[in-house]
């Protein structure tokens, strides 16, 4: 790695914390919606921007302090959230991605790879969602939803589809398809400006409408991923992450279906299975493997690089996390998920909110606790 981001590890901690006290607003799902996606999404997006950036243009970060500001400020956040002060919320949210931007755009130089425009794209959906919040917030001009939607949409589905599109042929060791996957950069950018409009004017037929498309686009781009890494080759050994890449995509059509059938049979009431699918589900799984991929090299690099040019004896990186277990998990998780969203579906939250917090606190445990261990041996 070029570079290393020091602070990325705080925002990974911070937003499994969000993760964690999701769970207990699972009545209230405005509340949960923005503890999950400007806590959770949020931070975990900017502990990986300013890892990812910086490496994808062979640039170091200039003033890296400035980060920790960054850090600060979303903190402050999530703080003034906790307490029901939601206008001190969105301020401070805003604030810290006015200063990210200035921030991680100096090191970018290069604008025209394909996960580079994916990258910039999802930035510019993530100025438009903070905007929104505050709107919302503030005057009640636009619906919460469309600042929820702008980041889970805009931003979350940008960075990773950009992102998985270097980070999986490369795992796989197979070439990208890069004449299909430059065509659906420009197909679902449309997808996703016509989703969101649709919440602008929160009109539902035009979701219902926009929603198919999107779906559709999705197929896509599972179908490019098929066409580059499977298609005609020989049985593929799937590494540990891109299991949890390919398991939340999966989540992700789920959860589309399920807001489908709610708009289409009028069911709002179950809009928390949504939540359910695509953020517990897709967004978690998506981005705890971004997580599981990054952070081990990131701490690695911090602590046992200069060690190991020393001709000292380290532990090799896939050391530092308990792969087996972290599959267990996975291979755990997807069931108890469909079982969380049964128990949701009979209103059964206290239930559902104990049983995901629990997991959450195991899961981090679990999947960290040798990389705890080993840093401060």
């Amino acid at each position: 790695m070029f570079h290393i981001s020091k602070i990325s590890p705080f925002f990974f901690i911070l937003a499994y914390l969000d993760l964690v006290l999701s769970t207990f607003y699972k009545n209230d799902i405005q509340n949960l919606a923005f503890i999950l996606v400007f806590g959770f999404i949020f931070n975990t997006v900017l502990g990986g921007l300013y890892q990812i950036v910086p490496n994808s243009q062979s640039q170091k970060l200039r003033y890296p302090w400035v980060s920790y500001i960054v850090f600060l400020l979303s903190l402050f956040g999530n703080i003034f959230f906790l307490v029901d002060n939601f206008k001190a919320f969105s301020g401070f949210i805003l604030l810290a991605f006015l200063i990210f931007i200035f921030h991680i755009i100096s090191c970018i130089k290069m604008v025209k790879p394909l996960t580079i425009r994916f990258i910039l794209t999802g930035i510019f959906y993530m100025f438009l969602s903070v905007i929104f919040l505050n709107l919302s917030i503030f005057q009640g001009i636009v619906p919460y939803q469309l600042s929820v939607h702008t980041f889970t949409l805009g931003v979350m589905t940008n960075l990773i589809i950009g992102v998985l599109f270097t980070w999986i042929p490369m795992l796989t060791m197979q070439v990208l398809n890069l004449k299909l996957a430059d065509k659906f950069y420009y197909v679902y950018q449309v997808a996703v400006f016509l989703f969101l409009s649709s919440f602008f004017v929160l009109n539902y037929n035009f979701i219902l409408l926009s929603g198919v498309i999107l779906l559709l686009c999705v197929l896509f781009y599972l179908y490019i991923i098929y066409d580059s890494v499977f298609k005609g080759k020989k049985v593929i050994v799937l590494p540990l992450v891109v299991k949890y890449f390919l398991s939340g995509w999966f989540l992700f059509l789920l959860g589309t279906l399920t807001m489908l059938g709610i708009i289409f049979f009028n069911r709002f009431d179950l809009i928390v299975l949504h939540v359910d699918l695509m953020v517990y589900g897709f967004g978690f799984l998506v981005l705890s493997g971004a997580i599981i991929h990054l952070l081990p090299r990131i701490l690695w690099n911090w602590f046992y690089q200069e060690k190991a040019k020393q001709g000292k004896e380290v532990p090799p990186i896939h050391k530092l996390i308990n792969e087996k277990l972290v599959l267990v998990n996975l291979y755990f998780y997807i069931p108890l998920l469909i079982f969380i969203t049964g128990l949701d579906y009979f209103k059964l939250f206290d239930i559902s909110s104990s049983i995901l917090g629990i997991f959450y606190i195991w899961f981090t445990v679990g999947t960290f606790y040798r990389l705890v261990k080993f840093v401060f041996s």
